[in-house]
């Protein structure tokens, strides 16, 4: 997977702070990727710990892992399902062609 545009990033944060708090995103790292959410974002609010989580990701290839994860976790979140559809260029799993 290619890397995020600005607007992809922003529209991938936004779908992730309206679908996970921070323990279940903490959970979803630990359990999925086997990333520590503290060890690679510093303090602050959630919206800044995932704007640097995405970035990371981003820098790491691991995007596309993410992505699989968050719509694993979350398969009624409508609004994460249309954001991976359209990150991943595959159909939700909700909303097939």
């Amino acid at each position: 997977m290619s890397r995020l545009t600005g607007p992809q990033k922003r529209q991938l944060v936004d779908a992730v702070l309206a679908a996970f708090d921070e323990s279940g995103l903490t959970q979803l790292l630990a359990f999925d990727l086997d990333v520590r959410l503290a060890a690679i974002v510093g303090g602050g609010p959630l919206q800044q710990k995932v704007f640097e989580l995405t970035e990371w990701l981003d820098a790491q290839g691991r995007i596309g892992e993410f992505l699989a994860a968050i719509a694993r976790a979350r398969p009624r979140k409508q609004e994460i399902q249309q954001v991976v559809a359209g990150l991943s260029g595959s159909p939700s799993p909700s909303h097939p062609v």
